[in-house]
């Protein structure tokens, strides 16, 4: 039996352990459930963010696999150029306020995140992402910028340079969002850790250059032929567009996948405080090193565990799938949202993005707060379902402002089937003065439909 120790003092329960364990030894809140099945690899010990657990003595080939790199310590004193795991670095900002755009935050947030190459191609509203990373990459010589020739061509060089081992970047709007597509399904395909910034605008097509919207949404989640599993997050303000971008980097990290960051127009140009620690908590992927004797085998194709092509094998697209779908199933368990409700609210709004800052004003204007509840979606894909419904079981109504034809009130209606849309699509964000006249139509209209 494995001497394994949990110390209850460090550990958080964040559940990390439980979900890379390849033999399920821990519970989905770091308990022991399975002691016996434990082989002592380490990868628990190796990973825990707290440094909570400690393993006895381990086999000779896991010793070999840890002490290569001397992981388990230094990731947690200074920076590991080829280390798997946690480690703390330190910001392209001293600490303290700054007046900064969402655009620009995204750009500190991905330096902060340890983004190492960016490939893009100008387009507005996100061209200040590209400028400014080329700018920061030139002044500290820490990362590769490329223009390419179009969007298409921007992914593909994004995806190369990831699997090179390094983190990597791209910034656009809806037009070149999708001609990305098909190389964001490759990307999540072959387990390519990267994240894609979409800057929206007004569309279709060209659209509005200048106008916000929130209509790429379902396009960012299902966008792509096939089941292919990506990782959506929507920032509000650009304190969050630093945030999410760091939080991005270390979900496709951690989970070898894309993570798209859906901003707008308003969210990029609009400048406004935000607070830099100094230093950020960053996870850092294994990177194979030369000399080891694997070969490394990547195919778009549908393949085996190793890589190798099973193009008319039934069981190897139906295991392929699961795998990919797993993904999803670990991350809903850690979701991005902000819930404040009570059962005894009358109107719970449910929004995203920029929309969200509008509704912040409008229950403040309203002045309702016992009759009016909030949820704040942060991560739109995986879906929380569960938080949601558990949320909104008790009330009357339930509204969604968008800023789009309604797409996120399609989520909903699967848990809410009479929740109510509040749509705007004239490329300008909801007012809080319309979000006051639905929530006091809402009030009016009494019991639940």
């Amino acid at each position: 039996m494995a001497e394994l120790k949990i110390n209850p003092r460090l550990c958080k329960r964040c559940g990390w352990c439980g979900e890379f364990c390849p033999k399920k030894v821990f519970g989905p809140e770091g308990e022991i459930i399975d002691i016996e099945a434990c082989f002592k690899c380490g990868l628990c010990q190796l990973l825990c963010p707290e440094g909570a657990i400690r393993l006895g003595e381990q086999p000779q080939e896991h010793q070999r696999i840890i002490q290569s790199s001397n992981l388990l310590r230094q990731i947690t004193k200074k920076d590991s150029k080829f280390g798997l795991g946690w480690s703390i670095q330190r910001s392209s900002l001293k600490p303290g306020s700054y007046f900064i755009s969402g655009n620009g935050a995204c750009v500190r947030g991905a330096l902060d995140a340890g983004c190492q190459f960016y490939a893009g191609y100008p387009i507005t509203p996100a061209s200040e992402i590209m400028s400014d990373i080329a700018k920061k990459f030139w002044q500290t010589s820490r990362g590769v910028f490329i223009q390419m020739e179009d969007e298409i061509g921007s992914m593909g060089a994004v995806i190369g340079a990831s699997k090179a081992g390094a983190k990597s970047m791209t910034a656009t709007s809806g037009p070149g969002f999708s001609l990305m597509q098909e190389n964001i399904g490759y990307a999540a395909m072959t387990n390519t850790p990267c994240v894609i910034i979409n800057v929206q605008r007004a569309g279709p097509s060209t659209g509005q250059a200048t106008r916000p919207a929130f209509g790429d949404m379902m396009q960012a989640i299902w966008g792509c032929h096939g089941d292919s599993p990506k990782i959506v997050l929507a920032p509000t303000n650009a304190q969050e567009c630093y945030d999410l971008t760091i939080r991005a980097f270390n979900l496709a990290e951690m989970y070898l996948t894309p993570v798209i960051i859906l901003t707008d127009e308003t969210i990029a140009h609009l400048r406004e405080r935000i607070k830099i620690s100094g230093e950020a908590r960053v996870f850092k992927r294994a990177v194979p090193v030369f000399g080891d004797g694997h070969e490394l085998t990547v195919t778009g194709s549908t393949h085996y565990p190793d890589g190798l092509r099973a193009a008319s094998d039934p069981k190897a697209q139906q295991d392929l799938l699961d795998r990919l779908k797993e993904k999803m199933e670990k991350i809903v368990r850690h979701p991005i949202i902000d819930i404040n409700c009570h059962p005894k609210n009358e109107v719970v709004i449910i929004s995203c993005g920029f929309t969200a800052r509008g509704v912040a004003k409008a229950v403040y204007n309203l002045r309702l707060d016992k009759k009016i509840g909030t949820i704040v979606i942060k991560m739109l894909w995986p879906f929380p379902f569960k938080e949601i419904e558990a949320a909104i079981h008790h009330q009357t109504k339930v509204l969604v402002p968008e800023m789009n034809q309604g797409q996120l009130i399609h989520l909903i209606r699967e848990v809410r089937h009479d929740a109510i849309a509040l749509n705007q699509t004239d490329g300008l964000p909801i007012e809080p003065k319309t979000i006051q006249n639905a929530v006091k139509d809402c009030l009016k209209r009494g019991l639940r439909q």
